[in-house]
């Protein structure tokens, strides 16, 4: 009952107000605007800094050999439960983490 107590009282109270050619001096202003420009996306700088920065600190502490020796440990993890120690899990976690970032990040991008 309230929405058509509203739409009745906004129908009986409408006003008009003279437009005086404003609509005509905005849009004739808006032509003298220039175009936007070309925008530069400024969020993916953070993604390439901390990527560029994750890669050389992998580098450097030597995250390959410890990846090398998880991967390799992949195969021994099914036929043993024993080698489920954590220099073999945390690289194969954060390796999980890292194709599920790039892969979402691609998606996003599409």
């Amino acid at each position: 009952m309230k929405d058509e107590q509203i739409k009745k009282f906004f129908r009986e109270n409408t006003q008009n107000i003279e437009d005086n050619g404003f609509t005509e001096r905005l849009m004739n202003h808006i032509d003298c605007l220039p175009a936007p420009g070309c925008q530069i996306n400024k969020s993916s700088l953070p993604v390439i800094i901390f990527s560029l920065a994750g890669f050389v600190l992998f580098v450097v502490f030597g995250g390959y050999s410890v990846l090398i020796k998880a991967l390799a440990g992949m195969g021994s993890l099914f036929k043993e439960g024993g080698t489920l120690i954590p220099e073999v899990i945390i690289p194969v976690f954060f390796l999980l983490c890292f194709m599920c970032a790039g892969v979402r990040y691609l998606i996003q991008k599409m």
